[in-house]
């Protein structure tokens, strides 16, 4: 079936055994983080080391390089392979990650970031000191 219909696409992500995310630059974030928290089949995630979503959600995925043709299909066949246990506990990690990441945390952490950012700029000698 191809077409953009977003009902189907999480009606489908729920019966996964791999979803692999493999974006070639940041991207796809949502569809690796909403598979991972719907999914009812304790699915593996293949998640490119490119994606946005790597750095929350790569320690509990199987991570490929989106130029590599041969471990992305090393990757798809471990995860198919993989003991149930692994799956399992993959698939709980990733959905602790995701229900924790709400959007009051994402917003508190873009502040945080941002006020980090402004207090490490050394300050200008031609800034006028104000009292």
């Amino acid at each position: 079936m191809v077409g953009d219909n977003y009902d189907r696409a999480i009606a489908a992500m729920q019966f996964y055994d791999v979803l692999l995310v493999n974006p070639l630059a940041d991207g796809m974030n949502l569809v690796a983080k909403e598979g991972a928290l719907v999914n009812q089949k304790d699915g593996v995630l293949v998640l490119s080391e490119d994606a946005g979503a790597f750095y929350e959600l790569g320690k509990h995925a199987l991570t490929v390089s989106p130029f590599d043709v041969y471990g992305t299909a090393e990757a798809i066949h471990k995860a198919l392979t993989m003991p149930p246990e692994e799956k399992i506990e993959r698939a709980k990690a990733l959905q602790e990650i995701v229900k924790k990441a709400d959007i009051r945390s994402w917003f508190y952490d873009q502040v945080d970031d941002a006020m980090q950012a402004f207090e490490s700029q050394s300050k200008k000698d031609s800034t006028p000191a104000t009292s």
